[in-house]
Parts: C-alpha cells; structure tokens; sequence
C-alpha cells in the first residue's frame, strides 16, 4: 500500500536515511528540513536526483519545526494535493553534551523547542486530518535515553523522557481513531552525525566543566567507551533502524508496538526493566478504570 508520508529532519542521519528507504518501498516521501535553498541546497538537490535515478517519488520540503507557520504551511500544502496525510515521522532532533551549568536558559529552550516542541506542533497539525480520517501513523523518535539517564546528558534526557512521556499518553488518546502512536528507542549509531550535532549544540559555557573534575573524566572516558563499541562491532549500522520503520508503515494499524528498541548495548538492561514498568503501568491503569488500555503498553 502506498501511503503519503511526511518525515522532518532529513538533512542528514536517520531523516535523509528512512527518506530513501521508504522511497524504494514505494510510498510518496515528503522529506523535510531548514534553509533547503540555503544551507541545505545541496542535500536537497541530491535527494531530487536520487529521486529521479530511482523513479520514485519524494517532495523535498522547508520545515522549521520551531515554526508553527512554516509547519502549518507545509501540512496544509500536502493536505491539498493528496487530501491526508498517512504518516508522520518526527526525526528532527538536536543532541548536546555537557555538565547542567554549562547551559543558559536559551541553550536549554533550543533543546526542547525542536526535540519536544517540533514533535508536539508536527503532531498538533497532522491529526486532525488523521482522525476524520479514523486512520494514521506517528512515529516519534526517542532513545534509549529516554528510559534512562547518564551524567551530562540531562538536557538531552529531559528532552527524550518527554517524548516518551507524550507518545504513550497519545497512544491511549488516539486508540478510538486508529491511530498508532511509537517511539524508535535508538542507541549509538555510526553515520547519524549525533557527534556533530552535539558539538554544533554545545552549550555556551562548556568551559566550565573543567571545574567538574570527574564529569571531565567522565566525557574523556565517554569517547573511549564509544571508541572501544565501533570497534568490537557493538554498534548496530543504522540501516537496522530503517528497516524498523518501513516494517512500522507496512504493518496493521493496532498491531505496531508501542516501543521499538534498537540499541543492543543496553537492550538487555532495558528489556529486564519493561516487565516492570509494564506491570506498574497496568497497576495505574487499573486504578482509574482504563484497563482496556493496558494492550497498548
């Protein structure tokens, strides 16, 4: 089935990845991100020959998730040439490192206003149309950092704990519509242009971590940790990812997972706590008379 799929974030890493993936599987690709006559002129051009090489069908679009008018724009423009929208992957998303000082106010907002904020406003538009519909796929993308935390990532955490926090709760809220509502929980991926993006996202007064001198040892150790991974093969190529994805379109709505985990580092710790917090969430669930919902956990 060809379904009209709308992607942020495809500039680079896992956006530019599944845009090509899902492509070849046939469905109609709206791969969309900033500046696409400026900064990203250049990826956009390749992706419209990419698309022209393999004869399949992917719009290149501006969207600045920060945005709302820019997103209302380019929903409402896919609206009137297809009349819906299938699915929305949210990618967009910045990562950042550093100890909680080191962030103002405005490096802790940018944070938030496009890994949690882009999410919401992308998700606000499109359902609508999904639910007149009875009919539609979000998927967001998370992390497993958004089951766990790690020093001089709380920012970033933050961020991903309320994307988990947003899915689940959107999960219940959009069953009598049949829409599903999944978050991709990625580990470390080679080739996803995370390191750059951390230090592009840096916060402004990095240098003060050298007053934290075990945080220092810590982000030194970091990188030989991430070093010691690549080289045993412990991380997966993010290929596996978008195989996820395309499985997630190309399966019956009500039958996707709420979570989808990737990370085979931390995949055994993760899965020893889910029966857990499976079994805690049924407990709440319970007790304000939403046990049907417990299916969807």
């Amino acid at each position: 089935m060809k379904n009209i799929i709308l992607i942020t974030g495809c500039s680079s890493g896992f956006g530019l990845l599944f845009t090509k993936s899902l492509a070849l599987k046939g469905h109609v690709i709206y791969a969309s991100m900033r500046n696409i006559t400026g900064k990203n002129a250049k990826i956009a051009e390749e992706l419209r020959i990419f698309a022209q090489e393999k004869k399949v069908d992917i719009h290149v679009i501006d969207i600045d998730v920060t945005d709302e008018a820019s997103a209302d724009s380019a929903v409402e423009s896919i609206i009137s040439e297809h009349g819906h929208i299938d699915v929305l992957i949210n990618n967009a998303g910045i990562s950042s490192l550093g100890v909680m000082e080191a962030y103002s106010m405005d490096d802790f907002r940018r944070v938030f206003d496009v890994n949690v904020m882009g999410t919401f406003l992308l998700t606000r538009k499109v359902i609508p149309h999904m639910r007149e519909r009875k009919n539609g796929l979000i998927i967001n993308q998370s992390s497993s950092l958004g089951r766990f935390t790690i020093p001089l990532t709380s920012v970033y955490n933050a961020s991903k704990w309320a994307i988990e926090a947003l899915t689940e709760s959107w999960n219940y809220e959009f069953k009598e519509f049949n829409i599903d509502s999944v978050m991709l929980e990625a580990g470390v991926f080679p080739n996803t242009d995370m390191r750059n993006k951390a230090k592009q996202y840096a916060p402004s007064n990095e240098e003060v971590i050298y007053e934290y001198e075990e945080m220092l040892r810590v982000m030194l150790n970091y990188m030989k940790v991430m070093k010691v991974w690549q080289d045993k093969d412990l991380i997966v190529p993010p290929e596996v990812v978008a195989e996820k994805v395309c499985e997630l379109v190309d399966s019956e709505p009500g039958s996707r997972p709420l979570r989808v985990l990737i990370d085979p580092i931390h995949e055994e710790a993760l899965n020893l706590f889910s029966p857990h917090y499976k079994k805690m969430q049924e407990f709440v669930l319970r007790g304000v008379d939403l046990e049907k919902y417990s299916e969807l956990i």
